[in-house]
């Protein structure tokens, strides 16, 4: 599996969406075996209290948020793609605490 970018969304097997920084991966055998992520998150649509739909990041570790890294195994993911610019950002702001601007 290649990965382009840091920041990747995955299809995994429970049909979750899942966004995370990339950090690597575990080869085996000249295949790749799991991917280490850092900070994965769920991406969920949430309504907003004004009516609107807004995108919620929430730990996929709910037991235990605290959780830096896993180590995915390859079995577990339908594919991977890139996020859109907007939900990078959405996702940095809220997973570093680091708000970030946009140009003007």
């Amino acid at each position: 599996m290649t990965i382009k970018s840091k920041i990747r969304a995955f299809k995994v097997q429970g049909g979750q969406e899942v966004v995370a920084e990339v950090v690597g991966t575990t080869e085996q055998m000249g295949s790749t075996v799991s991917i280490k992520m850092r900070r994965p998150h769920i991406l969920q649509f949430q309504q907003q209290r004004d009516g609107s739909v807004g995108l919620v990041f929430i730990p996929w570790t709910l037991s235990n948020p605290d959780i830096r890294e896993l180590d995915v195994p390859i079995s577990a993911i339908l594919f991977s793609f890139e996020t859109s610019a907007q939900v990078e950002k959405q996702y940095l702001q809220q997973t570093s605490g680091i708000e970030i601007a946009t140009a003007m």
